[in-house]
């Protein structure tokens, strides 16, 4: 929540891609018509901090010229 500045809801479910996974499955094999059906299990909000959100974006700035420092100096560019 913090890098990105926006509230974020967990999953309830320690495995959530695996289920994310297993619900496209079923889908996929017309066993689940529609993934939509499927009942939800979210888990709790994390707001963000905003004090923490402007270390973040400096470190995204100090990322992304140190990327475009090694993109200049690749020899295939």
């Amino acid at each position: 929540a913090d890098a990105l500045g926006r509230p974020l809801i967990h999953s309830a479910v320690p495995e959530a891609s695996a289920r994310g996974a297993a619900l496209l499955a079923l889908e996929a094999l017309g066993a689940l018509p529609d993934i939509a059906d499927a009942p939800d299990f979210l888990g709790g909000t994390v707001q963000p901090d905003a004090a923490r959100l402007d270390v973040y974006r400096q470190a995204i700035d100090r990322q992304q010229a140190l990327y475009g420092r090694l993109v200049a100096s690749s020899p295939l560019s």
